[in-house]
């Protein structure tokens, strides 16, 4: 299965882009824009939900993230490899009574007809168990690629902390 490129058309506001992979029996899967940006931000959902609680972790989590050219790196770690950052996610990070995660906008560029830059940022809100409020701000740029069964793949993730949870990191924030 080899994609075929990306076909494009004037909506009248814009260009609306529709990525297009062929399958084994060369039929044609077109991937509509709006479909895309859904996809991912389904991803992106996915992702934090999962690793908030890996118990909610999905199948379609797996196969976003489980191959061996996926990297993940932000200030604290470095994860190379699907199995390895499955691992990680599979493993809980928080000890929190309750948290939020705010998704800002999902900025999405094509770098070619297979493989897409999503830009994002996060606010992420903490409880601990005597109520005080964590808050932590972070963007995220990932880079997506289309496989030949027309899925998402997570080939990078790179996130940047803006604002640290209290007490974390390099920076102690007193409110």
């Amino acid at each position: 299965m080899a994609l075929t490129g990306c076909d494009t058309r004037d909506t009248g506001s814009g260009v609306d882009l529709t990525v297009t992979a062929v399958d084994d029996d060369s039929r044609a899967m077109p991937v509509p824009a709006g479909e895309l940006e859904g996809r991912i931000e389904d991803r992106v959902r996915e992702w934090f939900v999962g690793t908030a609680d890996p118990s909610r972790s999905s199948s379609r989590l797996q196969t976003f993230l489980g191959h061996d050219a996926v990297t993940l790196r932000s200030e604290e770690r470095t994860i190379e490899g699907g199995e390895n950052l499955l691992a990680w996610a599979a493993t809980p990070h928080d000890r929190f009574a309750r948290l939020e995660f705010e998704i800002g906008a999902i900025e999405i560029a094509h770098e070619d007809p297979a493989t897409i830059r999503a830009r994002f940022a996060l606010v992420r809100r903490a409880w601990d168990d005597e109520g005080l409020l964590h808050l932590a701000t972070t963007r995220h740029s990932w880079r997506i690629r289309i496989d030949p069964r027309n899925e998402l793949v997570l080939m990078e993730a790179d996130e940047s902390t803006t604002l640290p949870h209290l007490g974390t990191g390099t920076k102690i924030l007193c409110l």
